[in-house]
């Protein structure tokens, strides 16, 4: 599992939206953000690094954003934007 924390990544904000950017290494299968500014109502959007790759399940609860992907060969730019 890659943990990645606000100081962690690269982070930016708008006037309706934060974006999150992590690296999901080579063999593991979940990356996790945390923020306060998450809720279970956040309008998620997930970009990738790497093409056709899809996540198997998102979760969210207040302060936590967990993506699950199947296991990659190598790792992989993970970018969220929620609004």
């Amino acid at each position: 599992m890659s943990k990645i924390m606000q100081y962690d990544i690269l982070f930016s904000s708008g006037d309706d939206f934060l974006e999150f950017e992590g690296i999901l290494h080579a063999g593991h299968t979940i990356i996790t953000f945390e923020n306060p500014a998450i809720t279970e109502n956040s309008t998620i959007d997930v970009y990738l690094g790497i093409p056709n790759v899809y996540p198997v399940s998102i979760t969210s609860i207040t302060g936590i954003l967990q993506i699950e992907f199947e296991s990659q060969a190598e790792d992989m730019k993970v970018k969220v934007r929620l609004s």
